[in-house]
């Protein structure tokens, strides 16, 4: 008997009737901006049926659309154009349009799993009332969601991007559905992947992704927690982006450089921990940094760097720890520069194995460093910060 699992048969995007929906008239040439607006409208329109006019007024009134936009059109206003995309695509799809409930949009879905886009897919702008799924589709040209609206769950789960894949400015989660999750699990970006300015109003879910070019969270927003545990990244910069709830990177790898610079990592909720007074931390546990890594400016309600590995330099100049810095059995191969770092409560380098120089000029510490490390040549060696405001010293 054959224990292997079967293959995913992936299907034909126009013999689904939701992508026809999506391109009512016609699939647009990447110059074609008049074809991709007037798709976008046609979907705005009809989608604007399943949610509230209170919904719909809070879209307009943040700017994101006009109130032509959102006023909701008939089934029987497009349906002949849907019986023509239909009939021109040779679809294998239901010949019926897609039925959107009036107010109703918990209670359907947008299906676009195991569909393999073999074109440019342009959903800039669009909005999804309801939940949506791409879950093991395959994009083997480039994914526009740049500015696209997501109010319920939006799954990406083992999703394939060949091409480049935008989602800048993308808003998720945007009010219908609070708490949910933005699920890239196990997603594979085998070229850019952009989400500068997103915004994940809910979780956001990249467990066991794979960035294989460079991923761009410039100025993203996690209003909910962010899980990037064993994520693998050739060069990414979070450079500005702001997490209100948990950030984990346990696992993490990157290959390249990460440049965390003036990101924000602040939760005020409480987690368990044998140390006093520790709130809620952003978690690199055991993540690999295998080009430079950059945390210039960037603000800490705490951290977690226990077993990380720098493998080059690492910049935490004028970053800000208000509770706790654990880099506890990390390893530096690189120069480690903490030139102007404000440190909280609780300092933690014990057992750090440290192969270079490692600089805490005019850093500011409120507590005694924790400190028990071991030199380049791995024997145990001890080291300490005096606890004073400014310091300076070289390789410790």
């Amino acid at each position: 008997m054959d224990d292997e699992a079967p293959k995913t048969i992936k299907l034909r995007a126009e013999d689904n009737a939701w992508f026809l929906l999506a391109t009512l008239y016609g699939r647009p040439a990447p110059d074609d901006r008049e074809l991709q607006s007037k798709n976008c409208q046609a979907w705005n329109r009809y989608m604007a049926n399943a949610i509230s006019r209170d919904s719909r007024q809070k879209l307009v009134g943040g700017g994101k659309y006009s109130a032509e936009e959102l006023n909701p059109s008939p089934a029987s206003e497009i349906e002949l154009f849907f019986w023509k995309r239909h009939k021109q695509a040779g679809s294998a799809a239901s010949t019926a349009l897609p039925k959107v409930e009036p107010w109703r949009a918990i209670d359907f879905s947008i299906d676009f799993s195991n569909l393999e886009f073999d074109e440019p897919l342009y959903l800039d702008r669009f909005f999804f009332p309801s939940l949506i799924t791409f879950e093991r589709a395959s994009f083997s040209r480039s994914a526009d969601f740049r500015n696209t609206a997501f109010a319920g769950p939006d799954y990406f789960k083992d999703a394939d991007f060949s091409e480049p894949a935008h989602f800048e400015r993308a808003a998720l989660f945007d009010f219908t559905f609070y708490g949910a999750t933005a699920n890239f699990e196990r997603a594979t970006f085998s070229d850019s992947a952009t989400f500068g300015g997103a915004n994940f109003s809910g979780g956001a879910n990249f467990e066991g992704a794979t960035f294989s070019e460079h991923a761009d969270f410039n100025g993203a927003n996690f209003s909910g927690g962010a899980n990037f545990d064993g994520t693998t990244f050739s060069e990414a910069t979070f450079g500005g982006a702001n997490f209100s709830g948990r950030a984990n990177f346990d696992g993490a790898k990157f290959s390249g450089d990460a440049n965390f610079e003036r990101a924000s990592f602040l939760s005020s909720e409480e987690i368990p921990s044998r140390w006093p007074l520790i709130a809620m931390t952003a978690t690199f546990h055991h993540a690999t940094f295998s080009g430079r890594a950059y945390f210039n400016g960037a603000t800490f309600s705490g951290a977690i760097f226990e077993e990380a590995i720098f493998f080059k330099e690492a910049d935490f100049s004028y970053a800000t720890f208000s509770t706790e810095a654990d880099f506890a059995s990390a390893t530096f191969s690189g120069d480690v520069e903490f030139h102007a770092t404000t440190f909280g409560r609780l300092t933690r380098f014990d057992f750090a194995t440290i192969k270079s120089m490692m600089a805490f000029v005019n850093a500011s510490m409120k507590v005694q460093l924790h400190s028990s490390g071991r030199s380049s040549g791995g024997s145990r060696r001890a080291f300490s910060v005096p606890n004073c405001t400014k310091v300076q010293s070289g390789a410790v």
